[in-house]
């Protein structure tokens, strides 16, 4: 079992590596391929961003970073997979990170916070030709590996960076017609959970910084990144919002929303099935079949009250805003 795991990671890194073999990836001749409407999942890390990716890219026009139908549940986060060609400002998540001496890369939970935002932040204002041409390559690579005989590859993407980029994206890709979806969580389960060791520059940070230090950071993180978001919706000329909750209840009619949205034909097999068969390399098989509805409950009953009370006074109007209304104390009513 062991053995057949590590073979199933090899395969896993092959696929999101194996583009590094071609000398035409670093060339830059791939912007000149046509781009047809992106589409750009955007949220934090753990707030259901690999299901919805992974729904998408069953469908039978959709390409990502690492493949398309036939391996619709590889990496799928072009600021990570492709950072060597992108440059610092569309990626910086792991290789070509802003230094900071105790919030260490790989970041999830951390380049939003106070101490890092102004050194991803990036807008419409921000827009440059190189961008747009690392960009466009980036995106023109993964359409010609993986676009062959569709008559229009879409190309979706969940780099979570991105959410405090969006309208710099947008004006990179104008006249591509990118879409962004944003993917919303109860941030009180949210942030506990990615505070408590979830994400993994927090357990990462748990060996020197208390939980209420990383309390603190990621509700910064939270913060600054739906800030970000609100800033940037009204700039962007396709833009949605999903709640992971509603997806998880409700997959037929949220994902039937986003296709039509998108402009994506609509198919029951992107439904998490119990007779899909999982694709080799795989990463959180879990984040499939059945889907758990619950999935916040383990950490809204294990949330302290001070705790919901410190994300409640400094998230608490965009939570409401995103339909999250603070959770009741422990042992009340």
């Amino acid at each position: 079992m062991i053995f057949s795991s590590q073979i199933e990671n090899l395969y896993y890194l092959w696929k999101r590596n194996n583009w590094m073999l071609d000398p035409r990836s670093y060339l830059g001749g791939f912007r000149t391929v046509e781009i047809h409407g992106p589409i750009f999942l955007v949220g934090n890390q753990g707030d259901g961003l690999t299901l919805l990716s992974r729904m998408l890219r069953r469908n039978r026009s959709v390409v990502s970073v690492t493949g398309n139908r036939n391996y619709w549940a590889g990496a799928d986060e072009m600021a990570n997979v492709y950072e060597p060609v992108l440059g610092p400002d569309l990626s910086g998540i792991r290789l070509r990170a802003p230094r900071h001496e105790r919030l260490t890369p790989p970041r999830s939970w951390s380049y939003a916070c106070n101490d890092l935002i102004d050194a991803y932040r990036r807008t419409e204002m921000h827009a440059n030709e190189t961008a747009a041409r690392r960009l466009r390559h980036a995106i023109g690579l993964a359409v010609s590996r993986y676009g062959k005989g569709m008559p229009q590859p879409r190309f979706v993407d969940k780099s979570q960076v991105y959410t405090v980029k969006m309208s710099f994206i947008d004006r990179l890709l104008e006249g591509c017609g990118p879409y962004f979806i944003l993917v919303t969580r109860n941030p009180y389960a949210s942030i506990y959970r990615a505070a408590t060791g979830s994400a993994g520059d927090m357990k990462r940070y748990a060996a020197y910084m208390s939980l209420d230090e990383r309390m603190r950071v990621c509700m910064e993180h939270w913060l600054n990144s739906a800030r970000c978001v609100e800033e940037d919706r009204h700039k962007v000329k396709n833009f949605m919002s999903v709640r992971f909750e509603d997806l998880l209840k409700s997959p037929r009619r949220v994902l039937m929303d986003i296709c039509d949205f998108a402009g994506l034909e609509y198919s029951d097999d992107m439904i998490p099935q119990p007779h899909h068969r999982l694709p080799f390399g795989m990463k959180y098989r879990e984040r499939w079949y059945p889907l758990r509805v619950d999935v916040n409950e383990r950490y809204l009953k294990a949330v302290p009250d001070e705790y919901v009370e410190m994300i409640y006074r400094h998230c608490g109007r965009y939570a409401e805003a995103q339909g999250y209304m603070r959770p009741g104390k422990k042992g009340a009513g």
